[in-house]
Parts: C-alpha cells; sequence; structure tokens
C-alpha cells in the first residue's frame, strides 16, 4: 500500500503539468480552503461487498472554526468541540441500505445515523488502520488539496454553505460509529478511502 501512495503521489504531480497549462496565473490554481465539498464514492469491503458512501473534504492549513461544530472526533479538534485542527478532514457517510451501514448499524447509538470522521494533519503523519492493524504514513500538504480539487471540481456537489459544516458533524441525529470490536474494525479502512481519494484524482 506505501508503494501504492507513492505512484499516486507522483501521477498527481504530473498531472498538475495539464492543470498549469491550463491556468493563466497562480491564483487559478488555488483551491478553496476552510470550505466543505462533497462527493460520492463506491466503496468496497473487505467482503467484496459495494457500498455508495457520501463524503465530505475540508483542507485547512491554520485550523477550522464553526459554532455550528457538534459531531467533532476528539482526534480532530484543535483545543475544542467548535474547532478542527489544520489538514484534510474528511467525514463519510454509508448509504442507508448500503451493506456497510447494515454492517454497522450496532456501532451508532439508538436510531442515529453514522459517520466516519478523520482529519489528516499536514506533513508526513503515521497512521494505524484499524481494519488489519497495519501503519501508513500519508503526506497531506496544500498541493495536493489543490490538484485533488480542480482535478475533481466537476463533480463536486457543493455544500448550500460552502463555509458551513456537512450536516453529520453538526446535527443531533447523527454519531460517529464506535468501532468497538474487532469485527467492526474490518468493516471499514480508511487506508483504501484514501487510495480512492487518490485515485479519483488522476
Amino acid at each position: 500500500m506505501k508503494k501504492i501512495f507513492a505512484i499516486l503521489s507522483s501521477a498527481l504531480l504530473l498531472a498538475a503539468a495539464g492543470l498549469f497549462t491550463a491556468c493563466s496565473t497562480e491564483d487559478d490554481l488555488t483551491a478553496p480552503t476552510e470550505t466543505w465539498v462533497e462527493k460520492t464514492y463506491t466503496y468496497t469491503g473487505n467482503d467484496g461487498k459495494t457500498s455508495q458512501l457520501t463524503c465530505y473534504f475540508m483542507y485547512t492549513s491554520t485550523g477550522y472554526s464553526n459554532t455550528n461544530l457538534l459531531n467533532v472526533p476528539a482526534d480532530s479538534q484543535n483545543g475544542s468541540t467548535t474547532t478542527i485542527k489544520p489538514g484534510l478532514t474528511i467525514v463519510a457517510v454509508p448509504a442507508t441500505s448500503s451493506e456497510l451501514a447494515n454492517t454497522l448499524k450496532n456501532a451508532v447509538t439508538g436510531s442515529k445515523t453514522g459517520f466516519f470522521c478523520k482529519t489528516f494533519g499536514t506533513g508526513n503523519q503515521s497512521e494505524t488502520d484499524d481494519s488489519d492493524s497495519s501503519s501508513f504514513t500519508f503526506n497531506m500538504s496544500e498541493t495536493k488539496w489543490n490538484l485533488f480539487y480542480y482535478a475533481n471540481i466537476a463533480s463536486f456537489l457543493k455544500n448550500d454553505q460552502l463555509k458551513n459544516p456537512p450536516t453529520p458533524l453538526k446535527s443531533s441525529g447523527y454519531a460517529e460509529y464506535d468501532l468497538n470490536t474487532d469485527e467492526l474494525k474490518k468493516a471499514f479502512s480508511w487506508k483504501k478511502l484514501l487510495a480512492n481519494y487518490l485515485l479519483g484524482s488522476l
């Protein structure tokens, strides 16, 4: 998987050449930060079954603050429950009737809708993937955010109010999945989602 990330990162840089030739100024290639964008992916689980996964992406180099934030996980907070630390934050919500949602139906409180959330800090970050207890390194930067944003801009479904957080982070009807057993941890992999994130940029 580390090799995949290295290859894809190189491919992203090569793809930048096409973006630079299509834009006349440096400002043209500056993607908005502290702004949420939305895209739906097809996620394939370890069992080979696929699920629709709606993902919200937001990059900030200094931190993101919004008084509407309610459900920010502790490891994504930047000192308080209404702030998110610098880096790339991804919120992922399985479709209600999907295989993934059915597998994880007992990993969320009551009748709330479950979601995943993680912030990948800037620079080289070593992460642990709960699905197989392996570790991987992901290097997030504003340059990669710019490339990802403009490579996918046509397919983004923009939040109605771009500066406001997506519904899962501000609604009491949502709760982060509690993956408290090995079986539940194997149901979802951030490593797989990041591979899709990079592949979707090419």
